[in-house]
């Protein structure tokens, strides 16, 4: 695993916790969206350094 891969695993882990208390706060949908974002971004950024 690189420094750039572990730099991607925490912005996942980052963002997956500001998903949780954004839908404590009811904030659930926008952050949902986001969540989502990161983790298609980081997914490709893996893929494509694993290739």
């Amino acid at each position: 695993m690189t420094f750039q891969d572990q730099l991607d695993v925490a912005e996942i882990r980052l963002v997956i916790e500001e998903a949780a208390h954004a839908t404590i706060k009811g904030r659930s949908f926008a952050m949902e969206i986001r969540t989502t974002q990161v983790l298609e971004a980081n997914t490709a950024a893996f893929a494509a350094r694993s290739h």
